[in-house]
């Protein structure tokens, strides 16, 4: 874990756990994202492309297998959001101590 990050996960920050916040209890990030706005306040996260790229789905017709492999198509890049020290949920939209202490709850 980078420094001051702690869970088998890494995602909690120690000022995240002096404030209450629980191992394996939290999501920070995760949701696909096209930009920073995807992914909660300004503050809360940011869209992170990533370092090795996904080969498209095999359920690909063959007709659109062939089609991508003549055309060269490049592989498909899935970006994903990663929270901020304490801010949680799929797209970065709560904060731990809301849920934890607030009753708020991550969207859908």
């Amino acid at each position: 874990c980078g420094q001051g990050y702690y869970c088998r996960d890494c995602s909690l920050h120690e000022l995240d756990l002096e404030e209450g916040a629980r191992c394996g209890k939290y999501i920070s990030g995760g949701a696909f994202c096209d930009n920073d706005d995807d992914c909660g306040p300004a503050v809360a996260g940011y869209c992170a492309k990533p370092a090795f790229e996904v080969e498209p789905s095999d359920n690909r017709s063959l007709l659109v297998r062939a089609a991508d492999l003549i055309a060269g198509t490049s592989p498909v890049e899935m970006s994903t959001c990663v929270c901020e020290r304490g801010w949680t949920c799929r797209r970065c939209e709560q904060r731990f101590r809301d849920l934890e202490f607030s009753g708020a709850s991550c969207g859908c």
